[in-house]
């Protein structure tokens, strides 16, 4: 009985303060031992920021969104979370990823050392070549860094077009 009263939305004492906030206890973090608590409020745009991460970061396909298991998993974890569609997870990765080519651009306005580009041309199943342009550089502290600028549809494989392509890419940073 006590399930059904938390499941029924005409149930006066089941209404859910969105305001509220939730007493978390963090977890153990880069091996130092934090046993303060935190408070933490569900904010669904950072939720969904995060899973358009995870998209990029592991490379997983936009349709896994529409699956039943993804779905289950989501609500597991907070039912507060709305799992977005696959468009909308495309468009949230596409907004990173301009965000991300904004703040490498400026790092590198700041930067006074030299960047190397390297080209990529692939075909795919559907005969279509794409061009990926990829720069790579050290930092400060000497660590290598490589980082892809641009993936494009191309429509020959002629040194003009991939110049232009180059050419506009960097461009477009300015």
């Amino acid at each position: 009985m006590h399930n059904l009263m938390k499941r029924c939305p005409k149930y006066p004492f089941n209404k859910v303060d969105e305001k509220q906030q939730n007493l978390c206890f963090k977890s153990e973090e880069d091996g130092q031992k934090n046993s303060g608590s935190v408070i933490w409020k569900f904010d669904q745009t950072l939720c969904r920021q995060y899973c358009a991460r995870m998209f990029i970061m592991d490379e997983v396909p936009f349709r896994v969104v529409e699956h039943e298991g993804f779905r289950d998993f989501c609500n597991m974890m907070h039912p507060k979370f709305q799992v977005p569609f696959r468009f909308n997870i495309t468009k949230d990765c596409m907004e990173i990823y301009l965000e991300e080519k904004d703040k490498l651009f400026k790092y590198f306005k700041s930067f006074n050392q030299r960047v190397s580009l390297t080209t990529d041309i692939w075909t795919s199943r559907q005969n279509l070549s794409y061009l990926c342009l990829t720069v790579h550089f050290v930092d400060d502290e000497w660590k290598l860094h490589k980082r892809i600028l641009n993936f494009t549809p191309i429509p020959s494989y002629s040194g003009d077009v991939i110049g232009k392509c180059i050419e506009n890419t960097c461009l477009s940073g300015e």
